[in-house]
């Protein structure tokens, strides 16, 4: 916050009023933390990417197929035995006044993720062989399971100290051990991988070690904030809150697995391996943007839903949502055949360039839902959101039946943006009910149609000679930012941004002519 913001802040306090920050103040709060956030996501992604071209180079399609498998099952079986955790942590974070009644909340909120840890990896003992069985028809498979049910579950007691974190504003220690993640991860996997030579097995077992090493790390940074305090009613709480967030978690999980499974069904694990490929390509936005959002904004709108203009913030930032979301999806759907070159190694998985921007788009709406389910999560509803995915799940699996045996991996990613859109839609009008949200209907449909249009033009053009086709790619990009700021912007939005952009400007300007003045005293 600026001097003058707390100046206004501490006029009002004399004056009786309420401190309440503007809409702009809280947006600009929001996209600040969203960038922090994002930078700590960034090293994730970049992570990834720097071992996209490796996987692409030591697996064929088939073997990351099996990866992706053994992934998506720990997803799954972890999103169960996470019980929701993180999510009923951040609910009931506010529900206490001050630090020290908070840490009843936190206390409880780490029991449960321990006991859930507990017994995913119990589980993974117990069952692997089976599922390795199930799977993939061999029980080869089923120490890979069990390290990667271990991993998840040193993983989702680290979002834990992660939420704790969020809500103290530390937002320079989280990026800091996501740089330390991010190296370390790498250091692992690679060393698995090329030195150790050990094949599929080499990411898994990185990430299991990665994450137990940040586990004894977050420990030692968080102590004293938690301790064993533990509450029954409490615990009641938490657990009813976040079963909805399991059966919501796992649903989201099986919508990955219908359509892989109905693709391996009808065709080769090599189509399922590059529907997996554009998958994870697709998902950047959600690590790059959705994710980062996601976390600052659970504890925003639970901190200033009372506030008097808490519902024209609400609108707004669904408004701003959409369109950072819609500029990266374009972005993403315009420049897809380029990324695919440099990223793969193996030209097989060129063909995943089709789907990009529709997984892209559907994570977008995904994260959407942060936003429009204000009403049900406000007023601890969210059972219906529970209930919606459910209904999107069989939706997705009636569609994919009809989808992927004619048209394939592209059916697939056609059906996930059907899905989700259908999810949000639902989500939003039963949350109407519980707290009114408005939406700027003209804009966002302006930001829908403009995405549809730039992305779908780019995949039609008939230019073949490749410079004169990335520069039409890069003159469709500038001229979109300039129309949008021409046309999208409303006249106070576009004086706030000259503003903004005057004061980088010019406090660039005098940092360099006082550098430049002190290197000149020298």
């Amino acid at each position: 916050m600026e001097s003058s913001d707390k100046e206004n802040l501490v006029k009002a306090g004399l004056k009786g009023e309420s401190a309440e920050r503007t809409v702009f103040q809280k947006i600009r709060e929001t996209g600040a933390h969203t960038i922090i956030y994002g930078i700590g996501s960034a090293l994730q992604v970049l992570l990834g990417f720097l071992l996209i071209p490796i996987y692409t180079k030591y697996y064929e399609a088939s073997t990351y197929g099996v990866f992706a498998l053994l992934c998506m099952s720990a997803a799954i079986v972890g999103a169960f035995f996470g019980f929701g955790g993180s999510n009923a942590l951040s609910r009931s974070y506010y529900d206490y006044p001050d630090h020290k009644s908070r840490r009843k909340a936190v206390d409880t909120a780490f029991f449960i993720a321990f006991a859930g840890g507990f017994l995913q990896v119990v589980f993974g003992f117990l069952f692997g062989g089976w599922l390795s069985e199930r799977l993939f028809h061999t029980p080869e498979y089923k120490p890979h399971l069990v390290i990667a049910f271990s991993a998840q579950a040193f993983a989702f007691i680290n979002t834990l100290f992660v939420v704790l974190l969020r809500f103290e504003r530390r937002s320079k220690l989280v990026i800091m051990m996501s740089a330390v993640s991010v190296v370390t991860g790498a250091a692992f996997i690679l060393t698995f991988l090329i030195g150790l030579k050990l094949g599929v097995l080499a990411p898994i077992l990185g990430h299991c070690v990665t994450e137990l090493l940040l586990l004894i790390c977050y420990a030692i940074l968080c102590r004293g904030r938690f301790g064993v305090g533990f509450n029954c009613k409490e615990a009641v709480l938490q657990l009813r809150f976040g079963f909805s967030y399991v059966v919501m978690a796992m649903a989201t999980y099986s919508l990955d697995w219908i359509d892989r499974l109905i693709l391996g069904g009808n065709y080769s694990l090599r189509e399922v391996g590059i529907y997996a490929f554009g998958c994870k390509l697709g998902a950047v936005i959600q690590a790059a943007f959705v994710n980062p959002f996601g976390l600052i904004w659970t504890p925003v709108k639970t901190q200033y839903h009372g506030d008097s203009n808490a519902r024209e913030f609400y609108k707004t930032m669904l408004t701003y949502y959409f369109l950072f979301g819609a500029m990266t999806v374009i972005v993403i759907g315009v420049f897809a055949t380029e990324i695919l070159h440099v990223i793969a190694q193996r030209p097989e998985y060129y063909e995943a360039a089709s789907v990009l921007a529709l997984i892209a788009g559907s994570y977008v709406l995904n994260g959407a839902l942060n936003i429009v389910d204000v009403g049900v999560y406000l007023n601890r509803r969210v059972i219906v959101t529970a209930f919606g995915i459910c209904l999107a799940v069989v939706l997705n699996f009636g569609l994919n039946l009809v989808a992927i045996p004619r048209w394939g991996y592209q059916g697939a990613a056609v059906v996930r943006m059907a899905t989700f859109s259908f999810f949000v839609v639902f989500v939003f009008l039963v949350s109407q009910r519980f707290y009114r949200l408005d939406v700027e209907w003209g804009r966002l449909s302006v930001i829908g149609v403009v995405t549809v249009v730039a992305v779908g033009c780019t995949s039609k053009v008939g230019i073949t000679d490749l410079t004169y086709l990335l520069g039409f790619k890069v003159a469709l990009i500038v001229g979109l930012m300039i129309a949008g700021y021409l046309l999208f912007l409303t006249n106070a939005e576009r004086d706030v941004l000259r503003t903004k952009l005057c004061d980088g400007l010019t406090l660039f300007g005098l940092r360099r002519r006082s550098a430049m003045e002190a290197s000149m005293k020298r």
